[in-house]
């Protein structure tokens, strides 16, 4: 019936929908500009930067962090007998986790449980 007096809605809120996309896409948020806001008197000027490109860590944490990692040990590896070791004190508890199914005497015996599915009876089985 449309053509005689109706209106074809689902046309308008197509419309509309990209009028609202292309509104969306050409104006910039709060967070996309240089602050607009008046600085306190001691600033002349703040260079505006992106939130990814912040460093949010203070001074302080970042001198620790630096020479944590400068002066840090290096890690050993582990032997092979002693990962197995490992993994067969690990496989003993009552959880299993996935990273030692990938140790190999014990990846042969680990065999995951399979889900419970638990469905009614369907409905042609009923009627035999």
């Amino acid at each position: 019936m449309a053509g005689l007096g109706e209106v074809c809605t689902h046309v308008v809120s197509l419309m509309f929908a990209i009028e609202a996309t292309v509104k969306l896409c050409d104006s910039k948020s709060v967070t996309q500009a240089p602050a607009y806001w008046l600085l306190p008197a001691p600033l002349k000027q703040i260079n505006y930067i992106h939130v990814d490109e912040t460093d949010f860590t203070s001074a302080q944490m970042k001198k620790h962090l630096d020479e944590a990692v400068a002066t840090g040990t290096q890690a050993t590896l582990l032997d092979e007998t002693v990962l197995i070791q490992l993994s067969h004190e690990i496989n003993k508890g009552p959880v299993k986790p996935a990273i030692i199914s990938i140790v190999q005497p014990i990846s042969d015996t680990f065999i995951p449980t399979e889900a419970q599915c638990m469905y009614p009876t369907m409905l042609s089985d009923l009627f035999d």
